[in-house]
């Protein structure tokens, strides 16, 4: 499994407990998959950041909300499954290759990201550009 996509699509859909739990080992897990530029890292890195400021997955999950109307809710979680098939390649091309299907989805999700000043913009840049 390639865990990169895995946590991408873990943090774009609606958090949970398990979520939260994955945050503080996330990074190694993509760091030493090696996928993302050292600038995609950082970027990654603060919204991992982002995410842990929350003292409860209460708050994190009401800012999802305010983020995402319940269209873009479906969207996302949708992007989020997809994400995960994604992550079930057997090599990178494969990955590329399946990621572009998802790429509309993505790319709409941006778009409201932006328009709604969203901290999630950044995540699904990384999406966009992976």
């Amino acid at each position: 499994m390639l865990q990169t996509y895995h946590h991408l699509a873990t943090l774009i859909d609606l958090p949970t407990e398990t979520t939260r739990a994955a945050l503080p080992t996330l990074m190694d897990d993509v760091v030493g998959e090696g996928l993302l530029s050292d600038e995609s890292l950082e970027t990654l890195n603060e919204f991992v950041e982002y995410a842990a400021s929350f003292a409860t997955l209460d708050e994190w999950t009401a800012d999802y909300l305010q983020c995402f109307d319940h269209t873009a809710i479906g969207s996302a979680h949708s992007l989020a499954l997809h994400l995960d098939y994604v992550a079930q390649a057997a090599d990178i091309e494969t990955a590329h290759q399946r990621l572009t299907l998802g790429y509309e989805t993505a790319q709409r999700l941006r778009d409201h990201c932006a328009t709604a000043e969203c901290p999630y913009a950044p995540l699904l840049d990384l999406v966009l550009h992976a």
